[in-house]
């Protein structure tokens, strides 16, 4: 296997696990607000996606992306936080669609639409944040 497709497989399998902390995070406060508390599913969604996104933000940037020193770094967080809210658009759309439109469960909605984020996430993040030459 090639170096550059073996630190490849590493940074996915990283950025899976940072992945899979921030969507348990999410889901968790999601179906707490929507099954517990009775707010509503968008609202539940909003909450639940904005605080997984600052979390993914920071494990992120400390474990996954290879940072470009040259990049302003406090340009980075509006930046991640520019695409977190197309990510939500998907996000919102997607479960939306599964919801509304299929006629399935908020849970079962939320999962498809976090397949849709996750590989939105990956590519937007690894070419927007990562060194050019790696």
């Amino acid at each position: 296997m090639g170096e550059t497709i073996k630190k490849l497989l590493i940074q996915i399998s990283k950025f899976g696990v940072v992945g899979i902390v921030c969507t348990l995070l999410e889901y968790v406060i999601f179906a707490i607000m929507v099954y517990a508390l009775h707010i509503n599913e968008y609202v539940a969604q909003l909450v639940s996606f904005a605080i997984s996104t600052v979390l993914n933000y920071v494990l992120s940037m400390k474990f996954v992306f290879v940072r470009d020193e040259s990049r302003n770094k406090k340009a980075d967080f509006p930046i991640f936080v520019v695409l977190s809210l197309v990510a939500l658009g998907l996000s919102e759309l997607t479960l939306m669609l599964f919801t509304e439109v299929i006629k399935i469960t908020p849970m079962i909605g939320k999962l498809f639409a976090t397949a849709v984020v996750m590989v939105f996430n990956f590519i937007t993040r690894k070419l927007i944040y990562e060194k050019k030459n790696n």
